[in-house]
């Protein structure tokens, strides 16, 4: 068999009359003559991909993609900028090449807007108290009627450590491969169960009208119906090649995930710690619960059935919104709980006895929190981010762009102390702490002054080497400095902060995201918000990766509002997020900004209406649209708020979640149903008049 050279693009603007091909410096490619350049295959559109017969081709080899009509093969444009090269081939069976997305010029840059919603969040008349995989297909089909073309949702992994509301947090993963089996669709699943459906129908209705999730009850009754709907089908299930064949294909991380899953319930803790024998993983150990002859083995493949029925569905609805040109856009937590599948699996990744957060921002004053564990960065790229990469490979079966969490962790995350819980006590890592000496050089005598160490933290890492706190000005001590002093300490602190790190955080950025964006064929998004690193969009630009840009927060210093006529093309655009409050609750947030929002960005005359109109909230929507962003993602609650008869009476319920409050219920539900809202001809035409422009 011939060695393999696999070329895959990203490239969603080829319409379906069209088509790639790809052409070169060589006789295989056509000599970079149009008429005679490969075409290229979208059977996993919006990636083109292609495969070449590597003892055809000459190293390196320049190329360049182009796109041509599919009725008559005519060439309709080159992509721009420079040729691509591939300099050497190094010996393998198949050598993937994931590119850069394909390169459009002005005239034929592509343009995409749709909705961003949590699955959860989804109701229509068949949901069971919660949003599902059904529930989705039917948001993309409503997408697909309104001429949307992206579909972005919240992390979907398996978050179940207390079987309690606590367990409502998307971030906080138990595993970075097992999605939440709440999200299983009844209606989906082969058959239907026959005894106690009235029983089950009862509890669903009940569920189902509630203007929240309840969480705990709806992962009560619908885990027992899905047990008893196993014990029905167990015969069927088990002999079923197709579910052999997924745990034989995912038993890497299936069988972990499913013991850790069995040994949580079983010692009423997902704190491995306390799990005796156990709370040392051990592969043996593992396996030997996995056999058909344990005890625990009816357990074991319950956890492997819903897995597989999660994964089936999925991929059923991301291939259905595939093949109607509607991306498919997940996101990545920048974290993982440390009761979690890979923090006992895998420790060395990991540094345990520290806790990532975020420093203090626009949203918390005293920073936040988030208690996961940090990763130990060090011990990752001893085998080329390895960990990272089968993660992005996993999520690109679903999805065709994806959402870094906090990318911010990529160049630094902010680290805080276990048992320490206010985010003001923390500190950036990687980082260049300070020495005693260099204190000193800034006019501070740190050794012989304890109030002048009382502004600062010792490095964990580091012996005698020191941070300042984040906050200082806030306290007394800073306070009750003398002015040369608190002088002196201000031009350290700015340093500190905002010089000293620029090309060293961008150096470990570079060397962490390189890999990982080459590694899969998925357009990348970055959430970049919060205190930037001032070489963040240096990187994120080289690597093409796309920026996150709000109109109601600016990133230019001295700037309330961002000119989103001035947006990058390389971004995502959107008018609030899960951590905001939606733009009619942001309406009455603060008054006084709101007027300058009112008559400096929607150009409105006299004072603002103490309330945002459907003509208000339409503007609003409309200018993020228009922007020059490549993707703008509009919150279901923000097209909501278009129609006034359509949106939400109590507006104040809208909101997803508050950083600042680490007990946050996440129970958002659409106040309406999708059926609902796809016969609502008049929302349904604005959608469709703004997304098709």
């Amino acid at each position: 068999m011939d060695n393999i050279l696999k070329i895959r693009v990203s490239a969603p603007s080829v319409s379906s009359g069209q088509y790639l091909a790809v052409t070169g410096n060589q006789g295989y490619l056509g000599f970079w003559d149009t008429s005679k350049a490969l075409k290229m295959s979208d059977v996993r559109f919006p990636v083109w991909e292609i495969c070449l017969n590597i003892s055809e081709i000459t190293f390196p080899m320049e190329y360049k993609f182009i796109v041509k009509d599919a009725s008559n093969n005519e060439l309709i444009y080159w992509e721009e900028g420079s040729n691509r090269v591939i300099n050497e081939y190094k010996e393998a069976k198949q050598l993937i090449i994931n590119t850069f997305p394909l390169r459009e010029d002005l005239m034929h840059r592509w343009k995409a807007a749709g909705t961003v919603a949590p699955v959860f969040a989804l109701r229509s008349e068949n949901s069971f108290g919660i949003g599902d995989i059904c529930d989705l297909k039917k948001l993309i089909d409503w997408a697909i009627e309104t001429g949307q073309r992206i579909v972005q949702l919240l992390p979907m992994n398996d978050t179940t450590r207390t079987h309690t509301w606590r367990d409502s947090y998307p971030y906080s993963a138990i595993s970075i491969y097992a999605l939440h089996p709440l999200y299983i669709s009844i209606p989906m699943l082969k058959s239907r169960l026959k005894k106690r459906k009235g029983y089950f129908e009862k509890i669903r209705l009940k569920l189902n009208a509630l203007d929240t999730v309840d969480y705990q009850e709806v992962e009560k009754y619908k885990t027992k119906y899905l047990r008893e709907y196993f014990a029905q089908e167990r015969n069927n299930i088990l002999n079923n090649s197709d579910f052999n064949a997924f745990i034989n294909t995912n038993a890497d991380w299936l069988k972990p995930y499913a013991v850790f899953s069995y040994l949580r319930d079983k010692f009423g803790t997902a704190d491995f710690n306390q799990w005796g024998e156990y709370k040392i993983y051990n592969k043996l150990k593992i396996n030997e619960l996995c056999e058909k002859k344990s005890e625990s083995y009816d357990e074991i493949v319950f956890i492997y059935f819903l897995q597989y029925t999660l994964d089936y569905q999925f991929k059923t609805v991301a291939d259905h919104a595939r093949a109607n040109r509607i991306l498919l856009k997940g996101d990545i937590p920048i974290g993982v709980n440390r009761e979690s599948v890979e923090t006992w699996t895998e420790p060395d990744c990991f540094n345990m006895q520290q806790q990532s957060g975020a420093p203090p921002d626009d949203f918390s004053d005293d920073g936040q929190n988030w208690s996961f564990p940090t990763y130990n960065w060090e011990v990752m790229e001893k085998d080329g981010f390895e960990w990272w990469k089968r993660r992005f490979a996993h999520l690109n079966r679903y999805f065709d762009c994806i959402r870094i969490d906090h990318i911010l962790g990529f160049f630094r995350i902010w680290e805080i102390p276990v048992g320490r819980q206010s985010g003001l006590y923390g500190h950036f890592r990687p980082a260049l702490p300070l020495s005693e000496t260099e204190i000193n050089s800034y006019g501070l005598t740190f050794s012989d002054n304890n109030a002048i160490k009382d502004l600062f933290l010792p490095d964990p890492y580091f012996p005698n080497c020191f941070h300042p706190l984040i906050s200082a000005y806030k306290s007394d001590t800073y306070k009750n400095l003398e002015e040369n002093e608190k002088a002196a300490f201000g031009r350290l602190h700015h340093e500190f902060f905002y010089v000293r790190h620029n090309e060293f955080w961008k150096e470990t950025a570079l060397k962490r995201l390189s890999p990982l964006t080459k590694s899969s064929s998925m357009i990348v998004c970055g959430e970049d918000l919060g205190m930037l690193p001032a070489t963040v969009h240096e990187v994120m630009d080289s690597l093409q990766i796309l920026t996150l840009e709000l109109g109601r927060i600016s990133k230019e210093y001295g700037k309330e509002f961002t000119d989103l006529n001035t947006l990058p093309y390389h971004s995502v655009c959107t008018t609030s997020t899960h951590d905001m409050n939606p733009v009619r609750a942001w309406w009455h947030e603060d008054s006084d900004r709101t007027q300058r929002y009112y008559n400096n960005i929607l150009h409105r005359e006299g004072k603002a209406p103490e309330n945002c109109t459907p003509e208000i909230a339409e503007q609003i929507v409309s200018q993020h649209i228009n922007s020059p962003s490549m993707l703008t993602v509009i919150p279901l609650q923000d097209w909501f708020a278009m129609d006034g008869e359509l949106r939400c009476e109590d507006f104040n319920t809208e909101r997803i979640n508050v950083p600042a409050n680490p007990e946050n219920y996440w129970r958002y539900r659409m106040h309406i149903t999708i059926e609902q809202l796809m016969n609502n001809k008049n929302l349904s035409s604005k959608v469709l008049q703004l997304c098709c422009r």
